[in-house]
């Protein structure tokens, strides 16, 4: 299993459309005839490809940029980028928006992370294993693929600002690196994420009404991605769906490689078991689940009934 995590942890940064991403659907593909799964076949799911080029982002006279991340799916500036003021409305409220003329400067806010709460998780079990009582009912961690606010950027758009940057002041940890929100749906705001060890410094300048100098550049394009679809047949016209995704926020080995390694594994021993199975299994690795799921959405759709 970390043999195939290895595997496709090679192929390098696999976001929807991405050539690593197809060159996984097609590795995937090769896996599940080596091991005997029947019917196998790519099932189309276009994407909106969105792949960042440059990004920068420098304060006043500054020399040095600040270092920033495209925020996943927001539109481009132009070459040059953009100079305007900034200002700052804090985590977002609409009375900060109302007090402020947005129009045509660029827009920063802090940002607020959701909580992964593990008295939310075992509400929605259907069993817990845990004979040490090991996990406690409180918060586990934050959940920053979670932006309650982050209809500031929204506004900021609707508002007709120029830019907008989002202050990653609650992460736990530095960089700016934040592959969400992960919808797939373009956004026209060109926009990105400034790292947590960089907050007080942006922020302190946007409150200043300082100028700013932003750049973000990329590409995008719609693609043909595809859902990999391997089946086992069983006794009955019954099935069990195991499924896993296999594109990627970047080179990832947990989000998720390691799924995909998992979901290898299971078609290889049922495909090895001479025990007939009394329910069919489809495999199935789908696409886009960093495009507002829309893998299992499609394959849901072609399937049902």
């Amino acid at each position: 299993m970390l043999g195939e995590i290895e595997r496709i942890v090679s192929f390098g940064i696999r976001r929807p459309g991405y050539d690593e991403d197809l060159r996984t659907e097609q590795h995937l593909l090769d896996r599940f005839n080596e091991l005997g799964l029947r019917d196998t076949r790519l099932e189309l799911v276009p994407v909106n490809y969105w792949q960042p080029v440059a990004s920068r982002l420098s304060v006043g006279d500054a020399a040095t940029d600040i270092p920033c991340f495209a925020v996943p799916y927001t539109d481009w500036t132009a070459d040059e980028g953009v100079q305007a003021e900034a200002v700052y409305v804090g985590n977002g409220p609409d009375e900060a928006f109302d007090s402020a003329d947005v129009t045509g400067r660029i827009v920063v806010a802090d940002m607020q992370f959701g909580e992964l709460n593990a008295a939310h998780l075992k509400g929605g079990s259907m069993f817990i294993h845990d004979p040490g009582n090991t996990i406690p009912d409180g918060p586990l961690h934050c959940a920053n693929w979670l932006i309650p606010n982050f209809r500031a950027y929204y506004e900021s758009w609707k508002r007709g600002a120029s830019g907008f940057i989002g202050l990653l002041g609650e992460m736990p940890i530095d960089g700016c690196e934040l592959y969400v929100p992960y919808d797939g749906f373009l956004k026209k705001t060109p926009a990105a994420w400034v790292g947590r060890e960089h907050v007080e410094a942006v922020s302190s300048a946007a409150v200043s009404g300082e100028s700013f100098h932003f750049t973000s550049t990329g590409e995008g394009r719609t693609v043909d991605s595809h859902n990999v679809v391997g089946i086992l047949p069983g006794r009955t016209d019954e099935f069990i769906l195991l499924t896993c995704h296999h594109d990627a926020p970047f080179a990832s080995a947990v989000e998720d490689a390691s799924g995909l390694s998992v979901l290898l594994a299971l078609a290889e021993a049922f495909a090895r078991s001479t025990q007939p199975l009394e329910r069919g299994l489809i495999f199935l690795a789908s696409s886009g689940h960093f495009h507002g799921g829309i893998g299992c959405r499609k394959f849901v759709d072609k399937h049902r009934g």
